[in-house]
């Protein structure tokens, strides 16, 4: 008869040894893995905690950087300034600034400037909509 508990050879006379599924997956390397100790399991479950902890931060506070313990802040974040008011501190456009500020833009006429965006945008509308806004 045909069967797993017959003698018979499988895949042309090779005989599969213990390890091996009937699909030829080898399991023999899975057979001397250890399991894990419940001190193992216990750390793996607080370290996952952690991140868990962390990332949820994250989402909370995306602009909160940690402050490293063996720099002093104040060296860490020298070239960051502040400014007590954004739109009237003065401040040089082209001084070495951290790649975060070169999506501010510089306007020389921001009103006019506002308005012809707004115009075009109007424009656009109506182009889209066939009349209207």
């Amino acid at each position: 008869g045909e069967g797993p508990e017959d003698d018979e050879s499988v895949d042309g006379g090779i005989t599969p040894s213990v390890g091996v599924t009937d699909d030829g997956w080898d399991v023999s390397s899975n057979m001397t893995m250890e399991v894990p100790s419940s001190e193992a399991v216990a750390a793996e479950r607080r370290r996952r905690e952690v991140l868990l902890q962390r990332s949820q931060e994250e989402l909370e506070f995306p602009d909160e950087v940690d402050t490293p313990l063996e720099i002093p802040a104040k060296q860490r974040f020298a070239r960051y300034r502040g400014l007590k008011s954004f739109r009237t501190s003065t401040w040089d456009p082209y001084e070495e600034l951290p790649t975060e500020y070169s999506r501010i833009w510089e306007f020389e006429a921001f009103q006019s400037t506002a308005r012809v965006v707004r115009e075009q945008y109007v424009d656009d509308c109506y182009d889209l909509e066939g009349g209207g806004v």
